[in-house]
């Protein structure tokens, strides 16, 4: 924050262009995250399709083995042989019952084009094969597949890892299928069926398409059966131990929690997205898996255009905003320019030029000129001023008479009334001295029993000018007395007092001044009983004490030219805001005129938050 402080106001502005640039890209960046999202909803969605598609295919070659299985319910004929033991019949009776099971089995396996061929070996180990001229090794060939499996269930099906055998004298990679027939419940033998593992890769391969965006390969327990063609992984890396793991253990994790779609894991370095789906029947798990830079690559695209829009939007908003800043700058560039000219006394005019087309600028450069020519002028008037100031001032001192003059004057006044026995002339001769001694005392900060000494000589004259029409009492604490405080503060108030409030007031009336300390302040109230205000015109005053509304209005509203509002005004100036003046007052009955002041111990003893500009400064004694 220091930092940008420290910043030109043209860098300001260009700093602040990007600043909003860079928010208006955060609404971008959340679009761009939202589309990753649907895009992967989207790829996992279309993936889990393709492995319900893979996973029906699977079903499909292998489903019709659930006719093959209870071909012996239906062919009574079929079953007789089965059940039949093959060491009590001739050779004709055997030659005639291996036709007809071959030829059963041959009907039955032309609906798979995957079946290579098939088999039964009944309870008394009897081998009957689809195709004859494999009989021989066929009893072999099964019962080496058998062994492998524990029989547990009748309904059990075992499929077996891919392998190569001849079938015909080709070779071939088989899966091939052991499930044991029963005749309600009763054993009548091993059924076995090859299935032709290259068709079945075929089907594969034909169910996937170079549109996909992913992969996809089969497992069975673990092990790697197929994957797709321009896969993002070959067989070799599938066939690592810690790849097939991870692969696997993702896989198993997807089918078991029907509730989740995909997952990921990191294979070489690089994420991958994960989706499966596990065939009952077989056992095997069909698994979809695509980079996650290709789901992002995808994601780009689809926003490509928007992005490269925003782009050149970017691009022309800073080029703009550059622009901007320059035009804002450069007629500042000329008021500091001119304003630097004010050392030598003179602000200079701007020569606004013809090309500034800019309103606010145009605006701002006019008042500048018109602020300079009238400091301008000033300067030139406040220069002719002084200058006259100066002559008249030389003048002055010709006539000037000198304030003592005037006090000794007075004095030889009053001498010459007691002389001649005029008591009230005295009294007002020497009152007057003392207020006149006391206005040219050379300090603004005096004590408190000065400043009340300085009224009690005013009301003495007003007590003259009006005599019997009030009484004064004054009511000052010892500590009171000792504090200091600004001069000139309780005269206008007294003088308000006898002038508006014991205005229409001929006799009885009272003026009692207090003083006290309070903590750390000096609370002064000056009250009489007279005429009041309502509540409405004090609440008035009050706020615009407050406020410390300060204007001629003071003047006219009184007749001494220093009344309450400037009062109050010097205190708050002097003492801080805190300070100054509150009204009580009841109509007919009274008004208390409140000071609150700082206690000051001694002269220099100001509130800690009083303006500095508003100190008075002390002025020498003459």
């Amino acid at each position: 924050m220091k930092l940008f402080h420290k910043l030109t106001f043209r860098k300001k502005i260009f700093a602040g262009n990007l600043l909003l640039l860079v928010i208006t890209l955060i609404p971008s960046l959340i679009l761009y995250q939202q589309t990753i999202n649907s895009t992967i909803e989207t790829n996992v969605s279309y993936m889990n399709q393709i492995n319900g598609q893979v996973e029906l295919n699977v079903e499909t070659i292998f489903s019709f083995f659930d006719r093959v299985n209870y071909l012996h319910y239906a062919d009574g004929e079929l079953r007789k042989i089965l059940v039949s033991d093959n060491s009590k019949k001739d050779e004709l009776q055997l030659f005639t019952d291996s036709l007809y099971v071959q030829n059963s089995l041959n009907h039955a396996f032309r609906a798979s084009q995957f079946v290579l061929r098939g088999g039964i070996i009944n309870k008394y180990g009897d081998v009957f094969c689809s195709i004859s001229s494999d009989t021989k090794n066929y009893r072999e060939y099964v019962d080496s597949l058998s062994m492998r499996v524990d029989w547990i269930d009748k309904d059990q099906i075992y499929f077996s890892p891919i392998h190569e055998t001849r079938v015909q004298l080709s070779k071939h990679s088989v899966v091939t299928m052991l499930q044991r027939m029963y005749y309600y419940g009763s054993y009548v033998g091993l059924l076995c069926v090859d299935f032709n593992f290259e068709k079945i890769t075929e089907g594969f391969d034909q169910s996937y398409t170079s549109d996909f965006a992913s992969s996809y390969c089969v497992l069975s327990e673990g092990e790697l059966l197929y994957n797709s063609k321009e896969a993002y992984l070959s067989e070799e890396e599938l066939k690592e131990s810690e790849v097939i793991d991870k692969i696997s253990q993702m896989a198993e994790e997807l089918s078991s929690d029907k509730g989740r779609h995909s997952g990921k894991i990191r294979i070489h370095g690089q994420e991958y997205l994960i989706t499966a789906a596990k065939n009952n029947r077989t056992g095997w798990t069909i698994v979809q898996y695509v980079p996650m830079n290709v789901i992002n690559g995808i994601a780009f695209s689809a926003i490509r255009g928007m992005l490269l829009v925003m782009l050149c939007v970017i691009c022309l908003s800073i080029a703009l905003s550059a622009v901007l800043s320059i035009q804002i700058t450069k007629p500042l560039t000329h008021v500091i320019a001119a304003m630097e000219e004010t050392t030598k006394g003179h602000l200079k005019l701007i020569d606004i030029p013809d090309s500034e087309s800019n309103p606010e600028m145009l605006e701002l450069l006019g008042h500048y000129n018109s602020m300079a020519q009238r400091i301008n002028d000033y300067i030139y008037a406040t220069y002719i001023y002084e200058l006259n100031n100066k002559r008249i001032q030389l003048k002055m001192l010709r006539y000037q008479i000198n304030p003592h003059f005037m006090y000794n004057t007075l004095n030889t006044i009053s001498a010459l009334a007691e002389i001649e026995g005029m008591e009230n002339i005295v009294q007002v001769a020497e009152s007057l001295s003392k207020i006149l001694y006391y206005n040219v005392k050379g300090k603004d900060v005096v004590l408190v029993k000065d400043e009340i000494e300085y009224v009690n000589n005013y009301q003495q004259i007003q007590n003259i000018r009006f005599p019997g029409r009030f009484e004064t009492v004054l009511n000052i604490s010892d500590e009171a007395r000792q504090c200091y405080m600004l001069k000139f503060l309780l005269q206008p108030l007294l003088e308000n007092a006898i002038s508006h409030g014991l205005s229409d007031k001929r006799t009885g009336a009272r003026i009692e001044i207090c003083a006290e300390v309070i903590e750390k302040d000096l609370m002064i109230s000056v009250m009489d009983n007279g005429i009041g205000m309502d509540e409405e015109t004090c609440e008035k005053w009050n706020r615009r004490l407050k406020d410390g509304d300060v204007d001629d209005r003071s003047e006219r509203e009184d007749d001494n030219g220093i009344g309450l509002v400037n009062v109050n005004s010097r205190i708050k100036n002097f003492y801080g805001q805190a300070y100054g003046i509150k009204i009580l007052s009841k109509k007919n009955e009274y008004t208390k005129v409140i000071l609150r002041l700082h206690a000051m111990g001694t002269i220099d003893d100001k509130p800690e938050d009083a303006p500095i500009t508003g100190l008075p400064e002390g002025r020498k004694d003459e």
